[in-house]
């Protein structure tokens, strides 16, 4: 095999890791792919979820948090395929942190 056929096998496989295409070859997942929410970014997880992966979510700069005053909120994958905790979600605003001590 040429160089290049082997870089090109490589990158086919490093792109499909990357994403969900490796759905369709067979890897499972316990819990479903959580949905997007608009403002919030999820990190510390990888689909293929399982049962314990635990994923956070925190609001994007220039957003706050709907629910709570927690700057970031973890959800795990639990043994029944649900997701624990609440959908995390996030508003445009600051929180009224830069207008301290104005009125």
């Amino acid at each position: 095999m040429s160089y290049r056929v082997v870089l090109i096998l490589v990158l086919v496989t490093a792109l499909a890791s990357e994403s969900d295409a490796l759905f369709f070859f067979g890897l499972r997942s316990d819990c479903a792919v959580q949905p997007y929410v608009y403002g919030t970014l999820q990190y510390g997880c990888r689909y293929p979820y399982t049962n314990g992966d635990t994923c956070y979510f925190r609001c994007f700069p220039g957003f706050v948090p709907v629910s709570g005053n927690a700057p970031f909120v973890a959800r795990t994958c639990q043994a029944d395929a649900t997701w624990s905790g609440e959908t995390f979600r996030c508003h445009r605003g600051f929180g009224g942190f830069f207008f301290a001590g104005k009125k």
